[in-house]
């Protein structure tokens, strides 16, 4: 027998809102998995919004180019730990960089 329950949220704001799970039995999927071409839009949007300064702006730009450039896995890992850095508790930002790094070895740390 199998339970199926739906939680609509609604936020505004910056507010993060997760999922809470008890027990799992098979698998989750939320949304599309964010691409490092997802990044700039995101920054210039939170740079807008005033979440980040033009110094964190033209740093995390420099962080992404390198990660797109570059020609080893360590690198691109490096990259995106230090942009990790930059972004991470920006809201919409973070959690795109994070599993952007996840998902290329890096974990979120």
């Amino acid at each position: 027998m199998s339970t199926y329950h739906q939680s609509v949220f609604t936020n505004s704001g910056n507010a993060r809102v997760g999922t809470q799970i008890g027990h799992l039995s098979g698998g989750l999927h939320q949304g599309a998995a964010p691409a490092l071409g997802d990044l700039p839009a995101l920054l210039t949007a939170a740079h807008r919004r005033g979440d980040i300064d033009t110094e964190t702006l033209t740093a995390a730009e420099q962080d992404l180019e390198t990660a797109r450039t570059a020609t080893a896995d360590g690198q691109v890992r490096t990259a995106l730990r230090r942009l990790n850095g930059l972004v991470g508790d920006v809201a919409g930002i973070g959690t795109a960089v994070a599993a952007i790094l996840a998902a290329a070895g890096g974990g979120a740390a």
